[in-house]
C-alpha cells in the first residue's frame, strides 16, 4: 500500500534489481528534511533561532509530529540568491508528512514576518548595450 492508500504491485524483477524504501517499518515516524533560504545579510543566529522557534510552535499546535527525533537547523550553503538552511523535524507518520510540512511552513512565514527576515527570490540583471 502506498502512503495514499493505493495498492501497488511490484514485479519480482524490480524487487531484486532496485532499492525499495519501506516508509512504515521498522518505525512509523518519518524524518523530514526541508531547505529554507534567507536573504544575504540576514543575522544567521536570528534565522537559526527563528527556525527552531517555528518548528517548536508547529509541534505545540498540531498532532502531526513525533518526538522520536529532535528537530535541528543547519546552515548549509551560500547559494546564488540565498543563504540556505536545512531544517529537520519528525512527522508522526508518512500519512501526515504534508500536514507537518504545512504547519512548519506557516510558522516559518509568520515568525519571519514578525522578525523582518526576508525570503529572497532569484533575480537577474539584464544590461542592454547599444552600439
Amino acid at each position: 500500500m502506498t502512503a495514499d492508500n493505493q495498492l501497488m504491485t511490484i514485479p519480482n524483477s524490480s524487487v531484486s534489481a532496485d532499492i525499495i524504501i519501506n516508509y512504515s517499518k521498522p518505525t512509523e515516524y518519518m524524518v523530514v528534511h526541508e531547505t529554507i533560504g534567507v536573504a544575504y545579510g540576514s543575522d544567521l543566529a536570528l534565522v537559526r533561532q527563528s527556525l527552531f522557534d517555528a518548528i517548536n510552535a508547529a509541534m505545540q499546535k498540531s498532532e502531526f509530529f513525533s518526538n522520536d527525533v529532535a528537530p535541528n537547523v543547519f546552515f548549509m550553503e551560500f547559494a546564488d540568491s540565498s543563504l540556505n538552511f536545512e531544517i529537520t523535524f519528525c512527522a508522526a507518520s508518512p500519512s501526515v508528512k504534508k500536514g507537518a510540512i504545512n504547519a512548519v511552513n506557516c510558522e516559518v512565514d509568520r515568525i519571519f514576518r514578525e522578525r523582518n527576515i526576508d525570503i529572497p527570490f532569484p533575480q537577474r540583471v539584464v544590461t542592454i548595450v547599444k552600439e
